[in-house]
């Protein structure tokens, strides 16, 4: 087993980024080195992040404090985890899977920030027909669906609410699509914005319908119309991987938006009857990849044996 020691000499010897980290918070080393020998798991992403959600649940955090405190508890894990996978003691699912869980919390206690300054300012999102509020629909694709992020994958996001309605505030009310747009504008700030502690995540929300083009946020019976109109074969394929990160399955919620988006995204994805024109648009998919990896090859040709880039 290496040393505690010999960890921390192999990482600072190796990474730039360790070097820089450690040498600007000495006390991170004491606090590393006492965690090398220890797997990152839920629970202690949980205590990483407690402070901040004290901080949250006692009113002591601006946005800038939750910006600070979040980009820090992101670059000590992944001090911790880069440690632990390049000194060869942790598994691939150990660093994937704590680091989507770390993005997932991350994004739900900016939420729970944004959350309370919009109530305050402009009531809460509520049910047209029932007498509940209605959450912010947080859906992860690509590796973060997946569970699958590694040291310098992005988040890609996907926001949605139920339904459309007003939020709860009398003169100061507005629609529940400009309040949950609000919502996903500053959340994205909060996780992507660089400032002198870096960036949480970087996010990225082409996958939503319609692109860049379109709305930021969408209710359920949008996105089920633009599925069901102008879905394209790639996006069956991405939502396979599509997964509510927000709200969690703890909250009180979870199962009724859970159920509300299956309902959408399983017939989408599974068609009830398959067709030579299925067969022949994944054909064409699957060669258009491959055109773009061969046009990636030739820009790159130093790089045409990337397996992310090129042919592989």
């Amino acid at each position: 087993m290496v040393s505690n020691e010999d960890a921390l000499s192999f990482l600072e010897k190796n990474s730039v980024y360790a070097n820089r980290w450690l040498s600007a918070h000495p006390d991170w080393r004491v606090w590393l080195g006492e965690r090398i020998h220890t797997p990152v798991d839920t629970n202690q992403i949980d205590q990483l992040l407690l402070p901040i959600s004290q901080d949250l649940d006692n009113g002591a955090l601006d946005e800038a404090a939750l910006m600070s405190q979040l980009r820090l508890s992101r670059q000590q894990l992944m001090l911790w985890i880069g440690c632990r996978d390049l000194n060869g003691i942790a598994s691939l699912l150990e660093v994937t899977q704590s680091l989507s869980y770390f993005a997932e919390q991350a994004v739900g206690l900016t939420v729970r920030y944004v959350r309370a300054d919009l109530q305050a300012r402009f009531g809460l999102p509520w049910a047209r027909t029932e007498d509940y509020e209605l959450p912010f629909l947080i859906v992860g694709m690509g590796k973060l669906g997946g569970r699958e992020l590694n040291l310098s994958s992005d988040i890609d996001l996907i926001f949605l609410y139920e339904e459309e309605g007003e939020t709860q505030h009398g003169a100061n009310s507005i629609s529940n699509h400009e309040w949950f747009t609000k919502l996903g504008r500053r959340l994205i700030k909060i996780i992507s914005e660089h400032d002198a502690y870096g960036f949480v995540f970087r996010v990225d929300m082409r996958l939503r319908p319609n692109g860049d083009s379109g709305p930021l946020v969408c209710s359920l019976e949008m996105l089920e119309e633009y599925l069901f109109v102008q879905g394209r074969e790639w996006e069956r394929y991405a939502w396979i991987k599509g997964r509510m990160i927000y709200p969690s399955i703890s909250h009180p919620d979870y199962v009724r938006c859970e159920k509300g988006l299956e309902q959408i995204i399983r017939p989408f994805i599974y068609r009830r009857h398959l067709d030579y024109g299925v067969i022949a648009a994944i054909r064409e998919l699957h060669a258009q990849i491959q055109r773009e990896a061969d046009k990636r090859s030739n820009q790159r040709s130093g790089r045409s044996r990337d397996i992310k880039l090129g042919r592989g």
